[in-house]
């Protein structure tokens, strides 16, 4: 489910710092739509090299169907941060103090989680009478963080009064300057993404990966999501590299004599990514 919500890892302003030496210093605030395009780029490329999404989103009604022997550990169906509930085939709803998240097969520590494991006696509806393939629907909220979901999320500001609707997409706070395009925030259980900042007001796109606008009363937090550092740097290399060669893209070619032709993406930003690729497979013991 990674690309449920295709996601930004890093903002305008560090590919602008990053681009400004490789052009002399010259102000790119004219091309900041292309450059926007190429972090989505950047981006996704990073999410297909990894098999994960490095931005929490919410997701209810996942479904997940085999039960890992001998063990009661079921995988779960992406990165998971926080699970909300879980009911069984009938969907009869599984208490949480029937189960525990793991990280692996093999530990329950560090984050996020990837399986959930059952109590040896808890309760299972099945989808026929000879016990095989109880179906889950897990609702929760998934993603990549090697924090703790509360702590990928660092408080930077608060807003300049209630936002009194679902639907403005403008946003008075008391101090910006921790905050940058294309960031994603949280207010309250509402995710905003950042499209453009001026002096203190937030332009923002509204109830994004799966959560829900709604009014925000008093004077709530503004949180900003914590991606790995070395996720945003790759991204920000990629997308100034992307940018600065685009004039001279052209797509892979695959001959028939197996020869590939065709542009090398920096290096080292693969090298970066090696860590944060999804394991695929782990062995039960």
């Amino acid at each position: 489910m990674y690309s449920l919500y295709p996601s930004d890892y890093t903002t305008y302003e560090e590919v602008n710092r990053q681009l400004k030496p490789l052009t002399s210093g010259a102000d790119l605030t004219n091309d900041k739509s292309t450059i926007t395009r190429y972090i989505r780029q950047a981006s996704v490329m990073i999410s297909q090299w990894c098999y994960r999404t490095f931005v929490p989103y919410i997701h209810t009604s996942a479904k997940v169907d085999y039960l890992i022997s001998p063990r009661w550990v079921q995988e779960l169906p992406d990165d998971t941060l926080v699970i909300t509930s879980i009911a069984d085939t009938d969907n009869t709803t599984i208490s949480s103090e029937s189960y525990r998240l793991r990280d692996t097969l093999n530990s329950l520590t560090g984050c996020p989680y990837r399986y959930i494991e059952f109590a040896k006696d808890v309760n299972f509806s099945y989808t026929d009478s000879n016990n095989f393939n109880p179906v889950f629907t897990v609702n929760g909220i998934f993603g990549y963080s090697h924090l703790s979901y509360e702590n990928a999320w660092a408080v930077v500001t608060d807003t300049q009064g209630a936002i009194g609707n679902a639907t403005t997409t403008s946003i008075n706070v008391q101090d910006a300057s921790g905050i940058e395009t294309l960031d994603y925030i949280r207010i309250e259980s509402e995710f905003m993404q950042v499209t453009g900042i001026t002096s203190n007001t937030l332009t923002v796109r509204r109830g994004v990966n799966g959560s829900t606008a709604v009014q925000h009363n008093n004077t709530p937090d503004v949180e900003v999501w914590a991606i790995p550092e070395t996720i945003k740097l790759s991204c920000t290399r990629l997308a100034s590299w992307l940018y600065i060669s685009r004039q001279t893209e052209i797509n892979t070619v695959q001959f028939q004599d197996g020869t590939v032709a065709g542009i090398n993406y920096p290096s080292i930003v693969q090298k970066s990514l090696f860590s944060y690729v999804k394991p695929i497979f782990e062995t039960v013991i």
